[in-house]
């Protein structure tokens, strides 16, 4: 297999959050693919140590001051975990892992704001995301967040809530076409009772759970959640699913039919192999074609983290990043619905694409920023030029080093320097006509300071947008 710098780049995005200066290399691509899968072998659980919850009833004899301060070490919490998470995309050695994780959470997608129950959903799925995906399922039903979200807490028997029954089927495991609606009346009833503790943990309440027969996909028994997910980890639907679903995020939004049925075919066999499916795709051939080259749309978590790796930037106050990704659509534990956060073209407006381009100067170039949510305000007024009176905009602080981007460029000739750079940032080309632009603007400055805005500038180009 070739092992050009483009498939080294193609493969960090893919496999992660993009690449680090100091992991663009020459090698062998085989090698840094066993690396990947070596380094994200082992699962390191994320641990709260700021926040001790309390139960409802204690809840209740609180004064108003203690409550106060309840609420505000609550935040604390959610804040230490969500900046946990993001310092590993961005420095983790295990990024495969990450990526892997946050693609089940758009999976798997539920609005949760209660810290234990955030740190059991992120470590039950970090846990399970490079194992089979009938274990990480498994697991999943029993989640409470996930439970919770779906209501299947109150569903009960004689009083059934179809909720988690329906897109069990519909956005976690058959897709809509490959059940019915009986199907989903049946697994409901399969479902009452399970539920879960004040603390997150699983509890099957026998009281509300229905022990009569139910037919399901054309099998009749006293089934319960285990007996549902057995029935459809056997349909060779679920695998075509999950495979066509994961290409989608890790190859090419345009999905190949016969790559797709090659590997749903190797997913089924191998028992829902999350990690052998993942490797057969990134050492496969056509996984370093051109078309699947540059034709991801970056989600906003992926565009954030890869400016933050290549500057080392750290935001002074981590709240500020939280604002910044609500803009853009994509919030940890918050997506927009059940169905995840959307993907390709979805990420792009008119409004969302400015506040994208203009992203390198407010975290690198201290232009101010009115972060407000699209959903609240047209995101192309919430990115201000410095200097501008309108509106009086707030800056994102933060702190960042060149020295690692400075010294990997220092002795390379102006005549190639916007190129050079170029070809380490962007996996498409911009063209002649926009490098002789940056050129024009640096030319002039001494060398670090041309190397840092020449980055800086062709991070705001629209190219600069595809993985």
């Amino acid at each position: 297999m070739e092992s050009s710098q483009q498939n080294f780049q193609h493969l960090y995005w893919r496999a992660g959050f993009g690449p680090g200066l100091d992991s663009m290399k020459s090698g062998k691509i085989d090698d840094e693919i066993k690396k990947v899968f070596e380094n994200s072998k082992n699962h390191i659980p994320i641990i709260l140590t700021g926040w001790n919850p309390v139960t409802p009833k204690e809840a209740r004899s609180f004064t108003d001051a203690e409550k106060s301060a309840y609420r505000k070490t609550e935040r604390e919490g959610r804040m230490e975990i969500t900046t946990q998470i993001f310092n590993r995309q961005a420095n983790a050695s295990f990024f495969l892992r990450e990526k892997l994780t946050l693609f089940w959470m758009g999976h798997f997608a539920c609005r949760v704001g209660n810290p234990i129950w955030m740190l059991k959903y992120y470590n039950t799925i970090s846990q399970n995301a490079l194992g089979t995906f009938s274990e990480l399922l498994k697991n999943m039903i029993r989640n409470a967040a996930l439970l919770g979200y779906l209501n299947n807490n109150i569903n009960r028997k004689g009083r059934t809530n179809e909720n988690f029954a329906r897109e069990l089927m519909e956005l976690f495991t058959l897709g809509i076409g490959n059940y019915s609606e009986k199907d989903v009346k049946e697994a409901a009833r399969s479902l009452t009772g399970w539920g879960f503790k004040p603390d997150g943990d699983f509890v099957i309440r026998q009281e509300y759970h229905d022990t009569g027969d139910k037919t399901f996909h054309g099998q009749t028994g006293n089934f319960d959640g285990d007996d549902i997910i057995r029935i459809i980890l056997a349909k060779k639907e679920c695998s075509t699913f999950i495979v066509t679903k994961i290409y989608r995020y890790f190859v090419n939004h345009q999905p190949n039919s016969d790559h797709i049925n090659k590997l749903s075919d190797q997913f089924f066999k191998s028992g829902y192999n999350i990690e052998l499916l993942l490797k057969n795709i990134f050492t496969s051939e056509w996984f370093y074609d051109a078309e699947n080259i540059g034709c991801r749309i970056k989600t906003p978590i992926e565009l954030i983290t890869g400016m933050v790796k290549v500057f080392n930037i750290t935001f002074v106050n981590p709240i500020a990043r939280m604002p910044i990704q609500k803009v853009l659509g994509q919030t940890l534990f918050d997506p927009p619905n059940v169905a995840g956060w959307p993907e390709g073209l979805s990420w792009i407006d008119s409004s969302t694409l400015m506040y994208r381009i203009r992203l390198p100067e407010v975290l690198l170039q201290d232009a101010e920023s009115l972060v407000v949510p699209k959903e609240d305000f047209d995101a192309q007024e919430t990115m201000r030029m410095a200097g501008e009176t309108a509106v009086k905009g707030k800056k994102v602080k933060t702190t960042y080093h060149t020295s690692a981007l400075t010294q990997k460029f220092f002795q390379t000739s102006d005549e190639e320097i916007t190129k050079s750079i170029s070809s380490c940032l962007l996996l498409t080309k911009a063209g002649e006509n926009r490098y002789k632009l940056i050129d024009s603007y640096t030319a002039g400055t001494d060398k670090n300071t041309r190397i840092i805005k020449t980055a800086i500038y062709l991070m705001s180009l629209p190219e600069y947008q595809l993985c």
